[in-house]
């Protein structure tokens, strides 16, 4: 302490004599070279005449006063080494400048391992304080790099910014960049700098509208990174704070990987970044991958304790993330980010578009375009469309809403995708081989097939679509091993669970030919996975199949409302509610459709259900297993394969018009399943609607249209039946029965109803054509009427089993009022169901206060309440209590209390995505609404005023009416700071050192211009003189490190400023600015 106020006192009273150099001329400029220390001043423009030579390494101050240094060219001939203005700036202070640049630069190839930089100002960068420094112009850059160890980092302003205390802060970009190199090592290509390291936070960077950055490697490179404001911010460096507004962002690789982004190329962290780049795109050929995102190319994990990326927006409805790819290489495409590594992101939002034309493999989403082993959370997407098309047949397309691929790395690893939201108009996919297609993520997946083990989940999260659409078309015979797999939250999941997650969707449209395809309203297929609280909403899944010749019979198709195709996979609390399901299948191997699931192998449903209105199958030669809520199940696990569970469907089956659908080709068709079969147990299930079939070789069953070697036990059916099978024009429990020895009796407690059309009575002397007439003595099957079915005594005879199975109270199996339909009392029902079709009383209470229309249990200590609640905004349907906000405060929308399949706008605005103003309230900051557009105040933009240029905190834009935003090029900005304030993350803040360095007369002054006095304390006597002892000691340091320092010279103290903490800026009066006279220059220590 005594030496700090020593220091302190020395610093008041000495003065040392400083070199500053007035520059008027270009003559004047070019002594820097000779002289690289000193201070220098420009006093008007300079427009050079002749091509400049770099500046080796410059130490000292460049104070621009508000001017420009114009028309900088370098020589023609190869240049070695750094390049730009300065060739290195080591701890040196630029401030108040402007570079204007109309370069063309040529690197040598070094031939050896080698580091080096170009940019308009700097090659390299280290610890320089940059203030208002801004670069115009533009540069194009030839790197004739040939060499495996070579980096070359190019930016429109520092090509390489090293900080080890100073970080990079305070440069404007605004310069039409091209970057070309042959075959090196790195790459980094920026609009403001080509890479960024050094465990610093840098802040206010920007490039302006008018700013390009095209960045190409001919031959091979290791990576290439290429972004509108910095190329590579590098492992622990971090960037925070910046608006990119560049209009074009292009990367071109021939060989390698390349990571483009709208703001940032590759990183580790950044935080708070707005991307308003009209277009970023990558083109990849030879053996290449591209990550392209709308914000940043990719952001990957260099250590394990990363800090996280927050607040990453593309807010541009207009802007492209583009990338082509040949049939070797690959595209990774996000609106934010092209891939995330290990490293969680939060709270992002994208309304930029991702679009691939490729050959190769692709992954691309609303906001990612791959992510390993990472966490997404809180994501928000809203786009008009997401396309894909290719011309391959090898090429493997993932895309998703929110994430195109969703993988983990290994058993330590995991990935996370949770509460976000996403609205899409249109997802188009046309290709020719696997598409996995999803609302929220096309594949989840765990990479290693030695992990067996959920690696990842989805939760909290709901996909509103208005359609999908996937064309897969594969030539004639090829091999079935790849897929096609859409669904409205996951096109596939493996090792994957999924809760408190939903879908709403208007047309899911998929046409396949030679290909198996998975279609489902929550998932397409699932693979070792979970759902759990989940639910979809729709109003058509649609399918059709190309026919290449009248025998063609390659692909299989499975479609269900809720899954395509689950194995060894689990359902609990969830349903789907789908308006129709039509699937016109011209010659496949086998299909499988279901009002939830098409094919189940080796699952489990529970407590779930599927409401249909409308289930339409046509269909020609193959394999067809058709029911109200499974398709075809087999291979049970044991017990409880299916349990529970309720199915209302219309279904209609028949032969397509002009074909004949032979007798030797299977046809099932069940109220609940088609196929039934190898050991499942089936139980405490109800299945109800309409069966219709004009296809007379079709086996239909009103509950099973065939079982086999498996057990079905206390369901009920009632259904009515029209038109023709192989029975006739009537039709009972089964419709074709295989037995076995290891299950000889099929079902126990099974019971339908006969006064329903088209349906047989056990008496039928028929039924001996059907299944054996010795079932119906024994009582494994039985049939009722209506009214017998909905009295109590019907169900206490003893053929139905025992044990309570049909014992009637609110917390067993069933339940019903004496003189209605009985029903599943675990689990909610659409209270239009339960009022128009069984006349029950939803306000029953089930499991201590649990209401029967959306309550999920089976025992009173397992209830799932809470949860879940009727909403009359969505057709009285179970939803959940708590759903995930369709917008944010990060968001550019303004809506209503969410509801799963609205975006009800609020009155002050409107708009596909209420992005659009109606009053002024909707434009943020004071900005007026005008004909539906938001005018913002100076220094804010963005379609709600919401991007800040300049940031705002309590105190106001730029931290207060003291400070000013200052406009640097179209419409980019940036905050000038007053005396008393430093810049702090891009905004100014009261200085708590506020130490002042003012040029006067040659002389540069260091005083201490702001004090703090503290407050008297009443102390005992022997701490006075302590204190006085102390003062005495002091007195006498003081007086000799006066004369040592005072003698130090210039250097000494120049050098002690530039090395102020990485926070340190430059502030200036505001009468500074457009007045090249005034001579006041100040130093603030944050």
């Amino acid at each position: 302490m005594l030496l700090l106020l020593c220091w302190l006192l020395i610093f008041t009273t000495c003065t040392v004599e400083v070199e500053i150099v007035e520059v008027t001329t270009e003559e004047e400029l070019r002594t820097m070279s000779t002289n690289p220390s000193w201070f220098y001043r420009l006093k008007n423009d300079i427009v050079l005449t002749q091509p400049w030579t770099p500046v080796s390494s410059f130490t000292g101050v460049l104070d621009g006063q508000g001017n420009r240094i114009s028309n900088i060219t370098f020589e023609s001939t190869e240049l070695t080494g750094n390049i730009g203005f300065f060739a290195q700036l080591n701890e040196a202070q630029i401030y108040d400048v402007t570079f204007v640049a109309n370069a063309n630069i040529t690197m040598a190839n070094p031939n050896a391992k080698s580091e080096t930089g170009a940019g308009i100002v700097a090659g390299n960068a280290i610890d320089t304080i940059f203030y208002l420094v801004k670069v115009e112009g533009s540069l194009a850059v030839t790197s004739l790099g040939n060499h495996k160890d070579v980096r070359v980092f190019i930016g429109g302003a520092v090509g390489n910014y090293k900080c080890n205390t100073v970080a990079a802060t305070g440069l404007y970009s605004n310069v039409n960049l091209t970057a070309t190199t042959l075959y090196v090592k790195y790459f980094a290509v920026g609009g403001a700098i080509g890479r960024l390291q050094g465990a610093c936070t840098s802040t206010d960077l920007a490039v302006g509208d008018q700013s390009i950055v095209d960045a190409s490697v001919t031959q091979t490179v290791t990576n290439m990174t290429v972004g509108g404001l910095v190329g590579v911010v590098y492992q622990d460096a971090i960037l925070r704070y910046s608006v990119a507004s560049g209009a074009v962002v292009k990367g071109n690789v021939s060989n390698g990987d390349a990571f483009v982004g709208g703001a940032v190329g590759l990183c580790q962290t950044i935080q708070h970044i707005d991307s308003t780049a009209s277009n970023v795109s990558c083109f990849a050929t030879g053996i290449s991958k591209c990550y392209v995102g709308g914000v940043v190319g990719g952001i990957v994990n260099h250590d394990n304790d990363p800090v996280e990326s927050v607040r990453l927006r593309s807010v541009s409805s207009s802007s492209v993330v583009f990338c082509s790819s040949v049939t070797t290489s690959s595209c990774h495409v996000g609106g934010v980010a092209g891939a995330i590594n290990r490293i969680t992101i939060n709270d992002c939002v994208s309304y930029a578009s991702p679009t691939v034309i490729g050959n190769g493999y692709v992954a691309a989403g609303g906001l990612v375009g791959v992510l390993t082993s990472g966490r997404l959370i809180g994501g928000r997407v809203y786009l008009d469309t997401m396309a894909i098309v290719d011309t391959s047949d090898i090429t493997e397309v993932h895309l998703g809403g929110l994430v195109g691929e969703a993988k983990r790395g290994g058993s330590d690893s995991f990935v996370s995708i949770s509460n976000s939201y996403v609205r899409v108009r249109n997802i188009t996919v046309n290709t020719k081989n696997s598409a996995k297609v999803g609302g929220i993520v096309g594949a989840h997946r765990t990479v290693s097939d030695t992990v067996s083990e959920i690696g990842g989940e989805i939760h909290d999260c709901c996909a509103v679509l208005d359609s999908i659409s996937v064309v897969s078309e594969k030539a004639a015979n090829t091999d079935l091993i790849d897929v096609v797999a859409v669904g409205g939250v996951a096109g596939s999941l493996i090792y994957v669970s999924v809760r408190s997650t939903y879908a709403t969707y208007n047309t899911i449209t998929v046409k396949t030919h030679g290909i198996t395809a998975g279609i489902g309203g929550i998932q397409g297929i699932g693979i070792n996975s979970r759902l759990g609280t989940v639910f979809a909403v729709g109003q058509n899944i649609v399918y059709g199949k190309f026919v290449h010749s009248n025998t063609d019979k390659v692909g299989d198709v499975y479609i269900g409302g809720g899954s395509g195709y689950t194995q060894f996979s689990t359902v609990r609390h969830t349903y789907s509610d789908t308006n129709s399901i039509e699937a016109s299948i011209n010659n496949c191997r086998y299909a499988s459709i279901g009002g939830f699931t098409g094919f189940s192998n080796t699952s489990r449903h529970y407590l779930s259900y599927a409401v249909t209105n409308k289930l339409f199958v046509t269909r020609n030669l193959g394999s067809y297993n058709i029911g109200g809520f499974i398709g075809f199940t087999t291979v049970g696990v044991g017990t409880f394969d299916s349990d529970k569970t309720w199915s209302y469907a219309n279904i209609n089956v028949k032969c397509q018009d002009g074909a004949t659908c032979l007798e030797t080709e299977s046809c099932n068709v069940g109220g609940y399943a088609g196929r039934v079969s190898n050991r499942m147990d089936v139980r405490y299930n109800y299945a109800e609607g309409t069966l219709t079939s004009s296809d007379a070789t079709c086996t239909v069953g009103l509950f099973v249209g065939y079982q086999t070697a498996s057990i079905v036990k206390h369901s009920i059916a009632t259904l009515s039946f029209s038109g023709t099978a192989k029975s006739g024009s009537t039709v009972t429990w089964f419709g074709k029965l295989g037995t076995s020895t290891t299950m000889p009796t099929p079902c126990t407690g099974c019971l339908y109803a006969t006064d329903l059309a088209g349906v047989m009575s056990l008496s039928d002397p028929s039924l001996s054509s059907v299944f054996d007439q010795s079932f119906a003595t024994k009582g494994v099957v039985q049939n009722f009427t209506l009214p017998e079915l909905s009295r109590t005594d019907t169900y206490s005879q003893d053929s139905l089993g025992s044990n309570g199975y049909f014992k009637f109270s609110p917390s067993s199996n069933w339940y019903m009022d004496e003189g209605k339909l009985p029903f599943l009392a675990p689990m909610p029902y659409r209270a239009t169901r339960l009022t128009n079709v069984q006349g029950a009383d939803t306000s029953i209470q089930l499991f201590n206060g649990c209401k029967l229309e959306y309550c999920w249990s089976s025992e009173a200590d397992s209830i799932v309440k809470g949860s879940w609640s009727i909403d009359s905004a969505f057709s009285n349907r179970p939803v959940f209590e708590i759903l995930t906000d369709a917008c944010t405060s990060w968001s550019l929308c303004s809506n209503k209390r969410s509801t799963p399949d609205s975006f009800a706008c609020n009155n002050n605005a409107k708009g596909q995505f209420c992005n659009v103003c109606t009053k002024d309230s909707f434009c943020r900051h004071g900005g007026k609404c005008s004909r539906g557009s938001c005018s913002c105040s100076t220094g804010l933009g963005g379609s709600d005023c919401s991007v800040q240029y300049c940031r705002m905190n309590d105190a106001g834009m730029c931290g207060g009416p003291m400070n000013t935003c200052l406009n640097l090029f179209g419409s980019q900005y940036t905050c000038m700071c007053n005396n008393g304030f430093t810049k702090f993350n891009g905004i100014c803040i009261r200085s708590p050192a506020a130490l002042s360095a003012e040029p006067k007369d040659g002389v540069l002054i260091v005083n201490r211009i702001e004090t703090r006095r503290a407050a008297p304390v009443n102390i005992a006597f022997t701490s006075i003189f302590a204190i006085l002892l102390a003062g005495a000691i002091a007195a006498l340091i003081f007086f000799l490190l006066k004369i040592y320092v005072c003698k130090s010279g210039t250097r000494r103290i120049k050098s002690s400023l530039s090395k102020s903490t990485s926070d340190m800026s430059l502030s200036r009066s505001a009468s500074h600015f457009g007045n090249a006279s005034a001579d006041h220059i100040s130093l603030m220590a944050a």
